[in-house]
């Protein structure tokens, strides 16, 4: 599971979670490396889950959509 966190306690800021065989999925759909999502705005699809705090799991790769740089 790859966790990308939104603020630095996750027990409170928002976090998506997503599998790792998906994680590559969205890479090779042409979305850059989830590392390099650091600072990038990203729109993200799906249902808020308490689970520790504000949560969403991703499913599907078009839940997740890099913005533009704007």
């Amino acid at each position: 599971m790859v966790f990308l966190n939104f603020g630095p306690d996750w027990r409170r800021d928002f976090t998506v979670t997503i599998a790792r065989d998906l994680a590559a999925r969205v890479v090779e759909g042409g979305e850059p490396a989830l590392e390099g999502l650091r600072g990038r705005q990203v729109l993200v699809r799906g249902v808020i889950e308490d689970n520790g705090g504000p949560l969403i799991r991703i499913n599907d790769r078009n839940a997740i959509e890099v913005l533009g740089d704007d």
